[in-house]
């Protein structure tokens, strides 16, 4: 499949984003996305939302949800709407992820050369914890990929034939993301890393999370970033 055959597919999930202060980088977010230097079908999602963020949604032409109020129900109906709208790559992303310049076209470079054991790549290079250690690279059109133990469900691009593979998400909260890329890296898939965007509200957790307090700074230059 050339590059310009393959459409991208983005979903953004937001929730009360005007309550937890999020609201510009949900603008960021959003902003961010349409400058990939390819075209991006960009839809936002939320589910459970109840300070006006529905309404803010809404006027976007996006899908409010309230079937289920958690991560994995939002996660699960966001990427099944990039894939209904023809998407061969998909990129679910939280409200927080702010893109680099011509993000999609090297997103796109390195699907074309990623091998097919590589089934999640996350777009920002988080810091390290023990749960995501770096085991290696891959260099590829779109840039150097580390390949680590897990990748942040909050920031997920996968080839659309791999849903079947990925999905169904646990239905817990938090740690449905881990679940899955424990099960998959038990199965011998691969998770890449790339330097595409930076995870603006990694301080600013919606839910409280604090693991960021006690991270370590990934050495960018021992892996050649």
């Amino acid at each position: 499949m050339s590059e310009d055959n393959v459409k991208i597919c983005a979903s953004v999930l937001t929730w009360n984003h005007i309550t937890t202060g999020r609201a510009d980088m949900f603008a960021r977010t959003c902003l961010s996305l349409t400058d990939g230097g390819v075209p991006v079908s960009v839809r936002v999602i939320t589910n459970g939302s109840t300070d006006g963020t529905q309404d803010v949604v809404k006027r976007l032409g996006g899908i409010v949800d309230d079937t289920h109020t958690q991560v994995w129900y939002g996660m699960e109906r966001g990427i099944e709407d990039a894939i209904a709208r023809g998407g061969d790559i998909i990129l679910f992303t939280a409200d927080d992820i702010e893109y680099k310049h011509g993000w999609a076209e090297k997103l796109l470079a390195f699907w074309q050369d990623a091998p097919d054991e590589v089934i999640i790549a996350c777009l920002f290079l988080e810091d390290c914890w023990p749960w995501n250690t770096v085991r290696g690279y891959l260099d590829t059109a779109g840039g150097r990929a580390l390949l680590r133990d897990s990748v942040p469900g909050s920031c997920w691009s996968f080839r659309a034939r791999d849903w079947a593979k990925i999905a169904p998400l646990p239905r817990i909260m938090p740690g449905e993301d881990m679940e899955v890329v424990k099960r998959l890296t038990g199965q011998g898939y691969l998770l890449a890393a790339l330097d595409l965007a930076t995870h603006t509200g990694e301080a600013h957790s919606a839910w409280g999370n604090q693991s960021h307090t006690w991270s370590v700074p990934l050495d960018r230059a021992r892996w050649g970033l």
